[in-house]
């Protein structure tokens, strides 16, 4: 945003304590019930309910999870994968609209021929109304050393992305991070997001190994790990919201909903597997994320701070980009030099001094509007207003708005570094070092002096 302004809130903040409509009683949610995800429709209402669903489904006849109802052991694929269509068709009709489903799978090999068991249950998903958003690899890091002939070492399974409408719940920004970046961020900090870079489609997480839950080892075939359920959670819902899995298992999904503050409903044939839940993965879930909240609380200062120091490398950059723009367009301005006063979080103030020649900054402002409101400048997400100064005819020098004090420190900055300044100075020093104001630069590298301070180097660490 840009504008041309003649030269010279509080903010409130409103708790609101949210209400929830119950569409199902309240001894359904956050309980492990004891039932077949089959039955889904006569253990839950049918009311529209659950924000997001995460779960992974039995790995067909490949292990036995002790259960004579069990869905997937000793069943034909097909009727593995109808039972599948009908579970999650079902849980289709009790998501909300903004609602998800995350499903965690992997190929199986069966007869020596690979089995494409995530696409093959993608498009059954399909069928009944699931909309497929992204597929996640999931680097397990570390696995069983299994290997044979014709297949490898397999160290990564697919996680399935769908939603129920085209309005989702998906909070980008609880990802984000700030570590690890490339230098490049620096120099070009219009590429970055202030809240960080947002994660790839490949999430490297070790699978929970023993000694990992301490003494509470869950002895579960494929315990999901907590990282994985906690970035799923927290990318698709708020505080208060439902999280459901119709294969809970040992209980992952729902002891790590109920750590970040959302409810949960969990389903499963096996009572050893809601007793392991109750006894030993919820109270060691919640420790965790409790002994975890100094660390998140550290992550989120630093997360603050490279937000803020994006924003000011924008600034920053800015008047340099808009002079440069400015010449590649219609040729170099009679210029001497640029001031400019940042305000606030994203609002920046830009004077352009120009030469004694100018009669008239019409034309000037013209150009330069056209300039600010398209890429890369429009990119930028600031609120510029630009004030092309001219000296007086007879003193020859500039007047600023009262608001602008001469003695006002600032930093010095070329057209060739924005990250660094070069030395400090004041208004009335900036001015009178410009010499006589006569349109023409002292050297090819345009003069910025601004009320932002900043020696960013590479080795800056975030």
């Amino acid at each position: 945003m840009g504008s041309f302004l003649s030269p010279c809130i509080q903010h409130t903040t409103m708790i609101v304590l949210a209400e929830y409509d119950e569409p199902v009683p309240r001894p359904m949610l956050n309980t492990y019930h004891i039932g077949d995800a089959r039955k889904i429709h006569k253990l839950i209402p049918s009311q529209p309910f659950v924000d997001v669903t995460i779960t992974s489904p039995p790995y067909w006849n490949l292990k036995d999870y002790g259960s004579k109802s069990q869905v997937g052991y000793a069943q034909p694929y097909e009727k593995f994968l109808d039972d599948l269509e009908k579970i999650f068709g079902a849980i289709l009709h009790i998501t909300k609209n903004t609602g998800s489903l995350w499903i965690v799978a992997d190929t199986i090999k069966h007869d020596g021929e690979l089995i494409l068991f995530p696409f093959d249950l993608a498009q059954r998903l399909k069928n009944v109304g699931w909309s497929l958003h992204d597929i996640i690899i999931w680097n397990k890091d570390k696995t069983l050393p299994w290997s044979h002939r014709g297949k490898l070492r397999n160290i990564f399974e697919y996680i399935l992305f769908f939603s129920k409408g085209k309005k989702f719940q998906y909070y980008l920004s609880e990802l984000r991070e700030s570590k690890d970046l490339k230098e490049w961020w620096i120099r070009y900090p219009e590429r970055y997001s202030p809240e960080g870079k947002a994660p790839s489609r490949t999430w490297t997480i070790p699978i929970p190994r023993q000694g990992s839950w301490g003494e509470n080892w869950v002895r579960h075939f494929c315990p999901l790990p907590i990282e994985l359920v906690r970035r799923i959670v927290l990318l698709t819902t708020k505080q208060g919201d439902v999280a459901l899995d119709p294969f809970a298992g040992s209980g992952v999904v729902l002891a790590q909903a109920a750590a970040l503050k959302r409810r949960f409903v969990g389903i499963d044939l096996r009572r050893s597997y809601r007793r392991m839940f109750e006894d030993k993965v919820r109270p060691s879930i919640e420790r965790l994320e409790e002994s975890n909240s100094k660390s998140l609380g550290k992550d989120e200062k630093q997360k603050r701070k490279f937000a803020s120091l994006i924003w000011r490398l924008r600034k920053t950059k800015y008047p340099r980009e808009l002079v440069r723009l400015y010449e590649k367009y219609y040729g170099i301005p009679k210029m001497s030099g640029v001031l400019e006063l940042s305000i606030g979080l994203k609002t920046l103030n830009v004077y352009l001094l120009l030469g004694k020649n100018y009669k008239s900054t019409k034309r000037l402002k013209t150009r330069l509007r056209k300039i600010m409101r398209r890429p890369p400048l429009s990119k930028y997400g600031l609120k510029v207003n630009i004030f092309p100064l001219l000296p007086n005819r007879h003193s020859k020098k500039f007047s600023f708005p009262k608001c602008i004090k001469s003695r006002t420190r600032l930093a010095l900055y070329s057209s060739r570094n924005t990250h660094q300044s070069t030395g400090q100075t004041t208004v009335r020093a900036f001015l009178k070092s410009l010499g006589e104001v006569n349109g023409h630069r002292r050297n090819k590298s345009l003069l910025i002096a601004s009320n932002i301070h900043l020696k960013v180097t590479k080795e800056s660490v975030f």
